[in-house]
């Protein structure tokens, strides 16, 4: 007679058991179907090969960018990840999808990273790029660099980055509007300044 496997009940068969290989193979490959991650085309076909799904299975629905993973708790099919979700996704932008810079800078590199939480509503942003061109002055002065791009997610509140202008430490001010500008204090006049900047902010 088969005996099961005191875990999670697996069937198998015990040496009194007569000959029957595709029989009992055909008993473990069954109970063993709905303890793995089960894959189906869309939710109607999950929905109409297990009609009466237990809690604890899980299923894979879709592929791609419409891909989804399912786990049947508490009486229903609950999502425990969805492609399209931006919370597991990180993304990349690069160039002027980064920003669009002032007359007179020209970008030398630009890229960010967005990782979003839609739970919370907000993401955070890494920026960094370089820009040259525009004359550094000596003193206490603000340069306008350019304005984020189009798509790119904008601070809650003013967020400050920091960066070089040539040997010294400045400030970056991105604004809730999406305008960036430069606070800087350098001892000495800089023709065609190449500097480059990193900012962080909340959106």
């Amino acid at each position: 007679m088969p005996a099961n496997e005191p875990v999670q009940q697996g069937p198998y068969p015990t040496p009194p058991d007569p000959p029957d290989g595709p029989n009992q193979m055909s008993a473990i490959v069954t109970w063993a179907a709905g303890r793995l991650n089960m894959r189906f085309a869309d939710v109607p076909a999950l929905e109409a090969e297990i009609p009466s799904p237990v809690e604890g299975m899980e299923a894979f629905t879709g592929s791609g960018s419409s891909a989804v993973k399912w786990i049947y708790v508490n009486g229903d099919w609950v999502r425990a990840y969805e492609a399209g979700d931006s919370r597991l996704r990180r993304e990349r932008l690069t160039g002027t999808d980064v920003i669009a810079v002032e007359s007179g800078w020209s970008l030398v590199y630009a890229s960010a990273v967005i990782d979003t939480d839609p739970e919370a509503g907000t993401s955070m942003v890494t920026m960094t790029w370089q820009q040259t061109g525009v004359a550094i002055t000596s003193g206490a002065q603000n340069v306008a660099l350019g304005s984020l791009a189009v798509g790119m997610p904008i601070p809650k509140e003013i967020s400050f980055g920091s960066g070089s202008a040539g040997s010294n430490f400045s400030h970056v001010n991105v604004t809730t509007s999406g305008s960036v500008a430069l606070r800087y204090q350098v001892d000495a006049t800089s023709s065609g300044a190449t500097s480059r900047w990193v900012a962080v902010w909340e959106a």
